[in-house]
């Protein structure tokens, strides 16, 4: 699949451009291409699936005016049952990366760690944390979190429930073009 110019809008270190039906048709031919992925995502799912979200996701490093995302942080998607597959595009050298905590650490706790995140707001620096943050990323860190690379070509699959973060906070000049799907289980 050819990765089409999709630029980042000032200010901001990452956006997203849903596909067009024709680019979903590919990237779900890709998908089907690799034995037995989707059957297994389908499994996972309790034997099927709904394309709930299906898009272009581009993010780079941000620069000194970038706004604060929120992804960047360490958190779980609030939405259930949830496969995100990611293939890659298009990769700099120092792309962005994520760190996603191995599956024994789910966390079946109260969520509450992840309000800190929550609280703050969008149009905050992109060096704004809190004291309660860096005190959760201290303590997700002795997890010894895996590092997820996209590198062209490249398909990626994260179950959101898990603790996870982009890892793109760092100054540079890197960059990443995915097409994400996210799968939830259809309901009959």
């Amino acid at each position: 699949m050819k990765s089409r110019a999709l630029p980042i809008p000032e200010g901001q270190n990452s956006a997203n451009f849903e596909l067009e039906p024709n680019e979903l048709i590919m990237a779900m031919k890709i998908l089907q291409s690799v034995p037995y992925l989707i059957s297994d995502v389908t499994n996972y799912l309790g034997g099927s699936y709904v394309i709930q979200e299906a898009y272009h996701f581009v993010a780079g490093h941000y620069n000194q005016t970038s706004k604060v995302s929120t992804s960047g942080f360490w958190h779980r998607d609030d939405c259930g049952r949830r496969i995100k597959l990611f293939i890659c595009l298009d990769a700099g050298v120092d792309a962005p990366v994520t760190n996603v905590v191995s599956s024994p650490f789910l966390d079946p706790n109260t969520r509450s760690w992840e309000m800190y995140r929550a609280a703050i707001p969008s149009d905050s620096p992109n060096t704004t944390t809190t004291e309660e943050l860096n005190d959760i990323s201290c303590n997700i860190e002795k997890l010894q979190p895996k590092e997820i690379k996209h590198v062209p070509g490249t398909i990626s699959i994260l179950d959101t429930n898990a603790i996870h973060r982009g890892a793109y906070q760092q100054p540079g000049t890197g960059f990443r073009h995915l097409i994400q799907i996210s799968m939830i289980p259809k309901v009959h």
